[in-house]
């Protein structure tokens, strides 16, 4: 281990293995704490050892933190690609798998994540440095995104293992598809998320290693949308973790207990609960449907492996209701049914289909709906009646009484009709006031009317009020309160401070009494009102409220304060960057007393925070509306001055300014990288221009491509490239590279000399030829596919660039004869005898090629794996080649050959022309088009 790079990480990676030895806690290649600049040495002396063809042996752990870095920068297109190119020598001395093998002792030697899931069985090489590097960089955003979205659901899994914690965050399916295989790794999944958020019961050194941790967020923040989700998703973990998980809808101890009991598992209480409720929904006229509402039992299948595959995997059927719901159907969010008989309260309201002993105690003692005989619904303008545990009715509300038995028809009611068997129904409008005696006859049926008083500020406003028990007046002003009831109050008695106590005439129902508070003196005073109630057994029942009382000193109102604001600005969206101004979908809106003037401007920024360009958008009175701001702003934009300002801006500030209402700063942020082109276009030309900010040591690079010679690049200068490059009618592709970074665009000039240009022909002359064609050409179709797209019929004139490149592809491939076939099948209608006499120039077996133009509806219907399976066992089958070849030549073939594994080039070539049937075959599922009477024949059949 030369320069002492393995003996060093050995060192670290190994204490990292002994303090994660406990934990059980996984180590990441990631993890290994070089800086930018150890980092750049590193990659200098493999390079070194690779042009010696030094022996790779004592090196592993070297290639492996390499490896893991390449993935932490990989973008789900190209990561051999990337590797190879950064280390030219690599194909030629080791392969692919060796680098897989020395992850695997990673694994053995440093307790080593091992990749997991679909993802990972069928990359089974690249799945280990890129899982290994945590968090790559394409997908933080993706991640801060779902971390935001669950904040307040993670907040309440803090103490969950990891692993639920990860199937949390994975159960949603939103994201690319690069984002859905990352998330398959559930175990790292949670880990990363406890990471970002701060931890939970483990230290942050436990999950991942702070440095590397902190290397993650800072390059997670350079995003500004990603930095606020993170921000806010961190913040109310923080609140809960300092507040505690609440213990709202737990289950009971003794039902915790017996399941750790039964499944050998420590004790804890977890947030669960099977409960179900009952709510009506208005049907039509006065008749009710009756409706059972579940909680999802997702908690509950995560308990245990057991329990999951249960209740994936048995029929349930709910007490009431017709029929059976399929496998799974409770572990949606809050599963719904509706019920056409009442059911038994002693009886769990889910039935499933098979017996399972702890489940079925469980649901007899938390999964029964609330015991009768008389149920209760407090109705809503929203159509619906929810059930009212505690039974208590208000005045002036409307409810439904239900009950299985006929009950004496009680005050203030109607009859409901309920769409549902075994039961009965009341409504019940009660009033304002309730009389003792009807009081009585509600409480015999097993009901109570609550009985309310009520203690309100009266007289002059006060200066605030919470509507329960704080009231606040400025000195001067005369505290006056009102009070009534919806019964007889007596004996009504009001002290202030605990002091002197006065009394207030007694107070009949639906009536009110009002008193004041004169002499008051700056400060807080405490108000108590005492009364008497009669009860129904003819007794008296004491009551007490209390309100604190604020008399404040009054201050004057000083402008531009946040006491006061005289002008409020509205922005959409809320989040604005620079490009929702720029393409004019920032809307401003700015409320405020009328006739105040006010002016909008922006200022622009570069990388630094100069300011590179300023403009005044508009001066107006207030208010402004959404029209007024999209004509000043639309004007503005047409006839801005500083137009490459706009393309190289990282940043800028919109500030709303008035001199007497004071001034507003709306920040707006442009998420950029720090080498990049910008171009403009006039409607006659197009200029492009170079922006660096990297301030790097590496050297940049720039090249320009035309359409007419795609594979003969022109070096460009970087200071002409920097003062604004007109590319050469008809256009082309630059490409830009700076440390390992390559970026392309696209640029389509506007004005041509002759209809030629419309549609360029690329000089297949410039083509790449020699022992290296397939990978230099398959290198230039990367790039042109990869393109950025710029100006009028950039995507039509890169599309035939990259059309020729596959063409000159597969000619290296499969042979000038085909594709001379493949150009007069281009030419032709497409027609099912078109596509025989295409399938008949593959050379391969006539019985194999006439099945293959008959199945090609079927192959395109497939998704990509399948269909390599079917193609390779017909190939097999006809006696065309094996399965590993014919599934080597589809890898080729598919998209294009871009995204082809090298070890499959390599095997291609091996087999010389012997081989090139197949691979003609491959090339024709991939690319011929299924004629109309095929797509008929399958969507009939379908």
């Amino acid at each position: 281990m030369s320069a002492g790079w393995g003996e060093r990480l050995d060192k670290h990676f190994e204490a990292l293995r002994i303090e994660r030895t406990k934990s059980g806690t996984p180590v990441f290649a990631f993890e290994h704490g070089l800086n930018s600049d150890e980092l750049a040495e590193l990659s200098d002396y493999l390079h070194a050892q690779l042009r010696n063809r030094a022996f790779f042996l004592p090196d592993w752990l070297l290639w492996v933190v390499y490896g893991a870095e390449l993935g932490y920068d990989f973008d789900g297109q190209d990561y051999w690609t990337n590797f190879e190119n950064r280390m030219p020598y690599w194909r030629h001395y080791y392969h692919r798998r060796w680098l897989r093998e020395a992850f695997k002792r990673f694994h053995r030697r440093y307790q080593g994540f091992v990749p997991l899931g679909t993802w990972a069985t069928h990359f089974s090489i690249i799945a280990w440095p890129i899982t290994h590097a945590i968090l790559p960089r394409d997908l933080q955003t993706q991640l801060a995104r779902r971390l935001f979205s669950l904040r307040y659901g993670l907040a309440e899994r803090l103490d969950e293992k990891p692993a639920v914690i990860g199937r949390y965050i994975s159960e949603r399916r939103e994201g690319s598809s690069r984002f859905r295989n990352f998330l398959q790794q559930e175990e790292m999944v949670g880990r990363i998320a406890i990471g970002l958020l701060g931890g939970s019961a483990s230290s942050a050194s436990e999950t991942i290693f702070p440095p590397t941790l902190d290397r993650i967020v800072q390059d997670l923040e350079t995003g500004q949308s990603a930095k606020a989700w993170l921000g806010d998703a961190r913040r109310v973990v923080e609140r809960a973790r300092i507040k505690g998980v609440g213990g709202y809808g737990r289950w009971p101890r003794a039902a915790i207990d017996n399941i750790n009991l039964e499944l050998g598992t420590a004790s804890s209480e977890r947030p669960l609960s099977l409960k179900p409720s009952l709510a009506l929904v208005r049907a039509e006229g006065n008749e009710w449907l009756v409706m059972a509402q579940l909680p999802s039992y997702r908690p509950l299948a995560e308990i245990s492996g057991d329990f999951e595959r249960f209740v994936k995997t048995t029929r349930c059927k709910i007490e009431g209701a017709d029929g059976l719901r399929p496998a799974g159907w409770l572990l949606s969010e809050g599963p719904r049914r509706v019920l056409t008989s009442w059911p038994n309260p002693n009886l769990p309201l889910v039935r499933f289909e098979k017996r399972h002993a702890t489940i079925d105690r469980l649901m007899a003692s938390d999964a029964c709906i609330t015991p009768g005989p008389t149920w209760l619904f407090e109705t809503g303008t929203d159509g619906r009646a929810s059930e009212v545990v505690t039974k208590k009715l208000h005045p002036g509300k409307r409810y439904i009484i239900v009950s299985q038995t006929p009950i004496d028809v009680l005050p203030f009611s109607s009859t409901a009709r309920l769409q549902c068997m075994n039961c009965c129904a009341q409504q019940v409008d009660l009033p304002a006031q309730i009389e003792n005696q009807e009081y009585k006859i509600f409480k015999a049926a097993g009901l109570l009317v609550t009985r309310t008083i009520s203690i309100w500020p009266a007289g002059l406003p006060a200066r605030r009020w919470d509507g329960q028990s704080r009231a606040e007046w400025l000195e001067g002003e005369l505290p006056t309160f009102g009070i009534g009831a919806d019964h007889d109050i007596q004996d009504l008695c009001v002290s202030v401070n605990a002091g002197a106590r006065f009394n207030l005439p007694d107070v009949a129902a639906g009536c009110s009494a009002f008193f004041s508070l004169p002499d008051m003196h700056a400060g807080v005073h405490r108000l108590r009102v005492d009364a008497h109630v009669a009860r129904d057994d003819g007794g008296f029942a004491a009551t007490t409220a209390t309100i604190e009382v604020t008399i404040a000193s009054p201050s004057g109102w000083t402008p531009g304060t946040t006491e006061f604001k005289g002008m409020v600005p509205t922005v959409s969206p809320s989040e604005p960057t620079l490009d929702d101004f720029f393409e004019e979908r920032l809307v401003v809106t700015v409320a405020g007393p009328k006739g105040y003037s006010f002016k909008v401007s922006v200022q622009l920024f570069d990388a630094g925070g100069t300011v590179i360009a300023s403009e005044l958008i508009m001066e107006a009175s207030l208010p402004c509306d959404e029209g007024v701001w999209r004509r000043q702003c639309s004007h503005v934009l047409r006839n801005w001055s500083a137009p490459w300002a706009i393309l190289s801006a990282t940043s800028a500030s919109l500030l709303i300014d008035s001199e007497e209402l004071g001034t507003y700063n709306i920040p707006l942020h442009r998420d950029v990288r720090p080498v990049r082109f910008v171009w403009h276009t006039d409607g006659k030309t197009t200029q492009v221009r170079l922006i660096d900010e990297h301030q790097g040591k590496r050297p940049v690079k720039a090249s320009f491509h035309p359409f007419t010679v795609p594979c003969m690049p022109s070096v460009l200068s970087l200071e002409a490239l920097q003062e604004g490059f007109e590319p050469p009618g008809p256009g082309g592709m630059f490409l830009l590279e700076y440390a390992e970074v390559k970026e392309t665009l696209a640029i389509s000039m506007p004005h041509i000399v002759d209809l030629s240009e419309l549609a360029p022909e690329p000089d297949q002359r410039c083509f790449p030829g020699g022992h290296d064609a397939l990978e230099r050409t398959q290198a230039h179709l990367v790039r042109w596919r990869s393109a950025a797209l710029a100006g009028p019929l950039a995507n039509f004139r890169r599309e035939r660039v990259v059309q020729r490149l596959e063409q000159h592809f597969f000619k290296v491939l499969c042979g000038e004869r085909w594709v001379e076939a493949e150009r007069v099948y281009e030419l032709s209608r497409k027609s099912t005898h078109d596509l025989k006499m295409l399938a008949m120039k593959t050379e391969a077996n006539k019985s194999f090629a006439v099945l293959l133009s008959r199945v090609l509806a079927e192959l395109r219907g497939l998704d990509e794996g399948a269909s390599i399976d079917r193609f390779a066992e017909m190939a097999n089958r006809y006696g065309v080649s094996d399965i590993a070849t014919a599934r080597a030549a589809m890898a080729i073939c598919m998209n294009g050959g871009t995204k082809a594994d090298t070890q499959a080039f390599d095997f291609a070539r091996s087999l010389g022309k012997g081989g090139r049937p197949i691979l003609r075959a491959a090339r024709f599922v991939c690319d011929a088009e299924v004629p109309m009477v095929q797509q008929n024949s399958s969507r009939e059949a379908s």
